[in-house]
């Protein structure tokens, strides 16, 4: 997620994250590649591209490498798990978190190919890393996303994993159906289900059910550097947005263009909110198209408050059509 940080003020700093971090990591297994110890590797002399996984527990990390076999690489970073609280967090720390494990990622690895996944809380950080990842040109094969659904568009493969008995996490269990979501969120989504409830999954009798999934999904893929082909792609909307309107009221917005819009043509819009606690919104809309003026239709946020709000056009084939372009672009809205 791009969307500018303009709650920094609410932020844990990324100074204190890092140092709680080093210390949840200086017992963990494999070789430290920084300084601080956040990154780690197992099976290093693996031939296969590198699995950078996110977790939460500093077990599941050496049970994941070990499931997958020596010859796959696994990069271990951690989850914000215990390092802010989860019931005031904000959404832009995993953002920021994100960003600087990016930065030591590209420093310590050549990451020509390579996978991301996570879990729960890590996932989220994965999620944001490969979106980080992608914009300075380097895109995972795919994403991995285990027992969460992470709602920032990306422009690749992603792959969920849900417990069949998680009744807090697997969206199917509560009756809901995400598929039309998901599938106008990523360029290709697939899903599976794994024994067991949440925090259950790397235990010794379910890690080989989770570790043959992740497998079957890496090994049945072409592992080639494949950059989507609407990486940036497009033309530049200038949407205009009020800066502050009610809660649940109607958003009527109008973009000159020169270019026909196609009848598949939709928009996926993002809220992302700046107070802790509070969960991303998501809402999708067509596009309507008079002379060289589209127009959409979206709904403000039932949660006072300030906002970010991102727009993506997308459709249900290809997931995110520009998304390099629309990444780039967020308002912020004050919802009253």
């Amino acid at each position: 997620m791009s969307a500018e940080l303009t709650a920094n003020s609410a932020l844990v700093p990324l100074e204190r994250k890092v140092k709680l971090l080093k210390n949840f990591m200086s017992s963990c297994a494999g070789q430290a590649v920084d300084e601080n110890g956040l990154i780690r590797i197992l099976n290093a002399t693996g031939s296969k591209p590198p699995l950078i996984w996110s977790f939460n527990a500093l077990s599941e990390f050496p049970a994941l490498a070990i499931g997958l076999g020596s010859d796959q690489p696994v990069i271990g970073i951690r989850s914000l798990n215990a390092v802010v609280d989860y019931t005031r967090k904000l959404i832009q720390e995993d953002t920021e978190i994100a960003a600087y494990y990016a930065k030591l990622l590209q420093e310590h690895f050549d990451l020509t190919t390579f996978w991301i996944g996570g879990n729960c809380q890590g996932a989220a950080v994965a999620a944001e890393l490969a979106s980080h990842l992608s914009l300075q040109g380097k895109h995972a094969l795919g994403l991995f996303q285990m027992e969460w659904q992470n709602s920032t568009p990306w422009p690749g493969p992603c792959h969920f994993l849900f417990g069949a008995e998680s009744v807090e996490y697997n969206p199917f269990l509560a009756g809901k159906d995400p598929w039309p979501l998901w599938r106008k969120t990523y360029q290709e989504v697939s899903c599976d289900f794994l024994p067991g409830t949440h925090g259950q999954y790397f235990t010794p009798e379910n890690l080989p059910d989770l570790t043959s999934k992740l497998q079957r999904y890496m090994y049945q893929k072409p592992s080639v550097h494949q950059i989507p082909k609407d990486l940036g792609q497009g033309t530049d909307l200038h949407w205009l947005p009020p800066t502050e309107i009610e809660t649940n009221a109607p958003i009527h917005l109008e973009a000159q263009t020169d270019v026909p819009s196609s009848s598949e043509l939709e928009v996926l819009s993002l809220w992302v909110p700046h107070t802790p606690g509070q969960i991303i919104k998501t809402e999708t809309c067509s596009i309507a198209q008079h002379d060289d003026v589209l127009q959409i239709l979206l709904h403000a946020p039932s949660d006072i408050g300030q906002w970010s709000l991102q727009i993506f056009r997308c459709n249900d084939q290809n997931g995110p059509l520009f998304w390099k372009k629309d990444v780039g672009r967020s308002w912020t809205i004050r919802i009253c």
